[in-house]
């Protein structure tokens, strides 16, 4: 199953991060493209790199499964491919048919190059430094943030009226808005506590924890935070760290009783962000346009979808113009998206991808090998906490949220080393 390209140039697990490297810098975005320059000119040079790291892949990856379609059945990863093909079809009746086309041809070669991963990938070494570099990409990204706000303060500390912080971080070279940076930053945080937990403090590693806590603080994204405690509850549970975290729990809330009149208001004001008390119930207008979704979807919509990508934006645009929104590009939420987009099917198929994932890696956080335990049990972790922002955002099945592709092939990594031990 080796590439020619192996064996004339590099190694393959050389060539494998190659690979990645390609994909890492066709998934970053350098300008902001609003719904009806997608919808009227899908391809631009603003997107450039994400053409040429398509075409690259493409030119190098296809050859090697047609070779190999055995590498993507009765697996995890033939379920992304049973999606993946979901959504080329829905490039038929798509509100943009081209845009649906290319994004769908975009994740069929990122889940190409999973499949070709797992094939390369031969042992747990190998496969915790591949891990290793997926969250070093998210280091650098969020490093990258924390550059543009020092070089381009500007553009990079976005005004959020009478919030605590008057400004909220974005990503400027690349762009990254501040929920994206959230993301970031909590799987720093959880990544970097992980591994001190089960391994050994190291400078590195304290650095990245710090690195990741300031850039949460800095998005003030709430439902990142939250979510963030609550993955960090189970981690020390899991740990059975339950002194330390009956300790946190018992200074936080002597503090907050003893300077409860000064603290406590300078905390409503941070999650606050000096939004008023409907945007705040609502989750910033959220309940109401899911709502409203729910009210207007016919049946041939549930069924079969608008069309990947498209079709989100498009009811997107339209609900964000009735609320003053105009430019509204997604409509919060994976679930009702993945309906949108391509039906009830689509939804049945990501709750079974889910499950399996989910399943492989809890039983394998309790493996009596302890790379194996604490690779599992990492992704395990990260994977919650994707899961719950999955009902917040809607980014959790796209070509570039690396995050959740590697997860994806850890599980089945998994999988198949359990089968060969039955």
């Amino acid at each position: 199953m080796k590439l020619q390209v192996d064996s004339r140039y590099l190694s393959p697990i050389a060539t494998l991060y190659l690979f990645w490297v390609i994909a890492f810098l066709g998934g970053i975005s350098f300008a902001y493209r609003d719904n009806l320059t997608v919808m009227n000119h899908p391809l631009e040079s603003n997107i450039i790199n994400r053409i040429l790291a398509a075409g690259l892949l493409c030119a190098t990856l296809m050859p090697w499964l047609f070779r190999n379609l055995s590498a993507t059945k009765k697996s995890i990863i033939s379920l992304l491919s049973c999606l993946a093909g979901l959504r080329l079809i829905s490039s038929l009746w798509s509100y943009s048919p081209t845009w649906t086309l290319y994004r769908s041809l975009e994740f069929i070669i990122i889940v190409t190059l999973l499949a070709y991963s797992i094939t390369v990938i031969k042992s747990s070494q190998q496969l915790h430094r591949w891990i290793s570099l997926g969250w070093s990409w998210q280091a650098c990204l969020v490093l990258s943030a924390v550059f543009g706000a020092i070089f381009f303060p500007t553009q990079a500390l976005v005004s959020a009226p009478n919030a605590f912080l008057p400004w909220m971080l974005y990503g400027v070279y690349p762009r990254i808005n501040s929920n994206g940076l959230a993301q970031m930053a909590a799987i720093l945080v959880i990544v970097s506590l992980h591994r001190i937990l089960g391994e050994k403090p190291t400078l590195m590693r304290t650095c990245m924890l710090i690195l990741g806590c300031g850039t949460l603080f800095l998005t003030q994204t709430r439902h990142i935070f939250g979510i963030t405690l609550f993955v960090l509850i189970l981690l020390l549970i899991y740990y059975r760290r339950l002194t330390l975290l009956w300790i946190i729990g018992i200074l936080l809330s002597a503090i907050l009783l003893i300077f409860s009149d000064n603290l406590l208001p300078v905390a409503a004001d941070y999650l606050r962000r000096g939004q008023s008390d409907y945007t705040l119930l609502t989750l910033s207008c959220r309940t109401y346009w899911w709502k409203t979704i729910w009210e207007h979807l016919t049946c041939p919509v549930f069924f079969i979808g608008d069309g990947a990508f498209a079709g989100s934006r498009h009811w997107a645009a339209m609900l964000g113009a009735s609320i003053g929104e105009p430019t509204r590009i997604t409509l919060d939420n994976l679930w009702l998206e993945l309906i949108i987009d391509n039906g009830i099917f689509a939804v049945l198929i990501t709750l079974l991808l889910i499950i399996k994932m989910l399943h492989i890696l809890w039983i394998f956080t309790h493996s009596q090998d302890k790379e194996i335990k604490s690779i599992a049990s990492e992704c395990f972790f990260v994977l919650v906490l994707l899961l719950c922002r999955s009902f917040f955002v809607s980014s959790l099945l796209l070509h570039s949220n690396f995050p959740f592709l590697f997860i994806v092939a850890t599980a089945e990594y998994l999988r198949r080393r359990q089968t060969s031990f039955i």
